[in-house]
């Protein structure tokens, strides 16, 4: 690997010691060729020149007037997680006394190139609807084929997931560990997931979200939710991803997720909205998310 790209600038710090551990382990190449090292060495490269102050196309700048931060900024870069379509990055920025974190998304080499972008320009425009229940985007960046962009980071954001039978969530505290939800919560958290998806149906452009993956990567509840209230969770949910858009109209989209929603899916290309969901959801539960995100929407 190059090592001018590890600490390349004397503001810049990208930690040997990462939380999740190497980053390595979880390059996803796909079909692409190449190895884990060189794509390695890109995503270096892009995260160097993304937070480069002395690049004049860096993220800096914005990111310095969405967080009231001056022109002086350290910046130290952390890896935190990861996904089958990018590597999560924790990015801490230093002004003087003031710290800020950002959370940085950047492409897995498997990834096709644009589709970072597209979602950004999504999440964008879901945060104009209602900026509540998504994580808010504040930069997109490219260098070469590798991109990029960033959002507002959720401390111990906590990723739900429907698998090996049932619903729960990772949880980062005080270890990572899978941790059930008792059925009450379970019941709450997938509703208030489809309640989201009828909520940020884009009214103006007839678009609702598409290849939504309830089981993982799309919704997480902040560190604030308490496991024991399904009262907490709605609250406290935030939408992370937004891959893809369907130009459809809303009652006809509703249809979808209701006939979607109510089988368990699994890389089935014959739904529009329902990805990689293994457990399904009865229809009744399904008709009150609807029903509640319609009420969000009013």
């Amino acid at each position: 690997m190059n090592e001018k790209f590890i600490n390349p600038i004397p503001r810049l710090e990208y930690k040997k010691k990462h939380t999740f551990g190497d980053p390595l382990l979880y390059i996803r190449l796909g079909d692409r060729s190449g190895n884990a090292e060189s794509a390695h060495q890109r995503i270096i490269e892009a995260l160097t020149l993304a937070f480069d102050p002395d690049n004049p196309d860096s993220v800096i700048p914005q990111l310095a007037g969405e967080l009231n931060l001056g022109p002086d900024i350290n910046t130290s870069l952390d890896f935190i997680n990861y996904g089958n379509d990018s590597l999560v990055y924790l990015v801490s920025l230093q002004n003087g006394d003031k710290i800020e974190r950002v959370t940085a998304l950047v492409n897995q080499p498997r990834r096709e190139f644009g589709l970072a972008k597209k979602e950004y320009g999504n999440l964008c425009r879901l945060s104009e609807i209602d900026p509540r229940f998504v994580v808010k985007p504040y930069a997109y960046f490219q260098h070469g084929n590798q991109e990029l962009y960033i959002t507002k980071y959720i401390e111990n954001a906590r990723c739900i997931y429907g698998g090996y039978g049932r619903w729960g969530v990772f949880d980062p505290q005080p270890r990572y560990h899978f941790a059930d939800f008792a059925p009450e919560v379970a019941a709450a958290v997938t509703m208030s997931m489809i309640s989201l998806l009828v909520h940020y149906y884009d009214q103006e452009r007839d678009q609702g979200l598409a290849k939504t993956q309830l089981s993982g990567d799309d919704f997480i509840l902040s560190q604030d939710w308490d496991m024991t209230d399904p009262a907490s969770v709605l609250r406290n949910m935030k939408l992370i991803a937004a891959r893809d858009m369907i130009n459809i109209p809303f009652e006809q989209y509703l249809d979808l997720l209701r006939q979607e929603f109510a089988e368990g899916t699994r890389y089935n290309d014959r739904f529009k909205v329902n990805h990689k969901s293994e457990i399904p959801l009865s229809r009744e539960l399904v008709e009150s998310g609807i029903e509640l995100g319609q009420r969000l929407s009013v």
